[in-house]
């Protein structure tokens, strides 16, 4: 399995932009997204031929992703030479926040990380 790591999220034009070191044209959007509690990460899935690759929004991207989740638009990831819009992210992300909330299955360390970088998503919601 790839894993690609985030190196900046930057907001642009009514859309996100991932940047990653690694991307390729056989690449593409799963629509999916999933948590990897041990490298406190979440983990968009991006679909290469009959695999998986991992695209790791590592703790130090969560800042990121807190602004993601209070101004929904469009996600994209590039390289610099590849461009793949990242489905579904924004209700992938929210779904997985509902999820995390109180949830002790994730982990008490995460769920408390999560909680607190989160802290105006859950405000909004409430």
């Amino acid at each position: 399995m790839e894993t690609l790591n985030v190196l900046a999220v930057m907001h642009e034009q009514s859309k996100w932009t991932v940047t990653t070191d690694y991307l390729t044209a056989s690449h593409s959007a799963s629509g999916r997204m999933i948590t990897d509690t041990d490298r406190m990460s979440f983990v968009y899935l991006l679909e290469a031929g009959d695999e998986y690759c991992y695209l790791h929004f590592d703790h130090k991207d969560w800042g990121a992703l807190s602004l993601v989740s209070k101004e929904p638009a469009p996600v994209f990831v590039t390289n610099g030479e590849f461009t793949i819009e990242l489905t579904h992210f924004f209700e992938e992300l929210t779904s997985l926040l509902y999820s995390i909330e109180g949830n002790e299955n994730y982990g008490h360390r995460f769920v408390e990380e999560v909680e607190k970088t989160f802290q105006q998503f859950y405000a909004q919601q409430n």
